[in-house]
């Protein structure tokens, strides 16, 4: 009998053992967390101490960056659908047709409409964001819904640089810059690349007539540049690697399986790295040698930046997750809280992300946010 009391008592200290460690949850990694008045659907921007984001009843807020305590909030005039560009002097906003500047209190410094027309703020189901502002020597780029490029002056918000491409498309992705030009992309899948001297286009490459995807093009997401190239992707399901001084195509990576590539680019050097929709992967390339390096599987659509560290990648989607760097190996994610119920549109099934924000490493701990309209800053794991 002593000798069965023995084994038992074994075989249970043996099961204990044997149980697998609980995933962590958000709430044991959650450094602080801040819920704003409305749902999120873009990215928070951080400049030293002060976090700024703004959600979809134009309220723009700052947030103490190392505790999330709110120092100010802002009412525009319209839904925020853009990420926020903070600089030493505070920050600039767009939403609606206008652009805001605020100063490190919340001050308003200057406003300008920057479209002739009050602009659509949703061309269908998947249009999440709005062309965010880019700031590039003192001048503020942004693209419009007529098709042009804008630049303001960052001290008098007066206009001071017109692009116009002559096509009356949307643009809904970020500018991006190098020395020589400014580039960017519209809703019908055109590419193109503006002179910062004399705004003029310089080069456009058109994405549809490579018999891309058959229904709307649209690039969504901004481009990155490195060392004389140009690359980009979209809904026409490919990465398109230009020379960026004449749009001569240098590399192209197609989606196998003919779906969106909508992730906003994280660039570190010649490495970037972005996301995809219903395939749920995490790509991970060389921009010297385009070389796919590798890609992972992902808990749902990626539409934010991720953030690349020495050793690992985080991206958020359904879950916030963490990647080896060097092989793309999933080494730990975290689930969020579910916001969106599953939408049908025919045979169709929706499933959109918990979050469509960017990671952004501050201090000590990674800073996103979820549509639900909380962000959080979490400690690395």
């Amino acid at each position: 009998m002593k000798n069965l009391w023995f084994l038992g008592v074994l075989l249970f200290s043996c099961s204990l053992a044997a149980e697998p460690a609980k995933p962590r949850t958000l709430d044991a990694i959650t450094q602080w967390r801040f819920v704003s008045e409305a749902p999120l659907s873009n990215s928070p921007s951080v400049y030293l101490s002060q976090v700024y984001i703004g959600d979809l009843q134009g309220n723009i807020y700052a947030l103490d960056a190392a505790t999330g305590k709110p120092l100010w909030q802002f009412k525009a005039a319209a839904p925020v659908r853009t990420r926020p560009i903070a600089h030493a002097s505070g920050v600039i906003v767009a939403a609606g047709d206008t652009l805001y500047s605020l100063d490190i209190k919340g001050q308003l410094s200057w406003s300008s409409q920057f479209e002739a027309k009050a602009n659509k703020e949703v061309l269908d189901p998947w249009d999440i964001y709005k062309s965010s502002p880019f700031l590039d020597n003192k001048t503020i780029y942004i693209g419009t819904e007529n098709g042009e490029l804008y630049g303001y002056n960052l001290t008098s918000g007066k206009r001071i640089y017109t692009c116009k491409t002559r096509v009356a498309s949307p643009i809904r992705n970020q500018p991006v810059s190098d020395d020589q030009n400014v580039y960017f992309g519209n809703w019908r899948g055109e590419f193109f690349a503006c002179s910062l001297r004399s705004s003029s286009v310089v080069w456009q490459y058109d994405t549809r007539k490579d018999k891309t995807f058959s229904w709307v093009n649209a690039i969504q997401n901004r481009a990155t540049v490195y060392r004389g190239t140009v690359c980009f992707t979209g809904r026409h399901c490919r990465q398109y690697c230009l020379n960026s001084s004449t749009g001569e195509q240098r590399d192209v990576l197609v989606s196998p399986t003919d779906q969106w590539l909508i992730g906003d680019p994280a660039q570190q050097d010649n490495l970037v790295v972005f996301g995809t929709s219903d395939q749920h992967l995490l790509y991970a390339r060389d921009l010297r040698s385009f070389k796919t390096l590798w890609q992972a599987k992902t808990a749902g659509r990626t539409w934010g930046a991720a953030w690349i560290g020495s050793q690992a990648v985080y991206a958020v989607n359904n879950k916030l997750q963490k990647f080896d760097r060097e092989t793309g190996k999933l080494i730990e994610e975290i689930v969020l809280p579910e916001v969106y119920p599953l939408r049908t549109f025919g045979s169709y099934e929706d499933a959109r992300p918990s979050s469509h924000s960017d990671v952004i490493a501050v201090a000590d701990h990674l800073i996103f946010a979820i549509d639900n309209g909380t962000v959080v800053a979490a400690k690395p794991f």
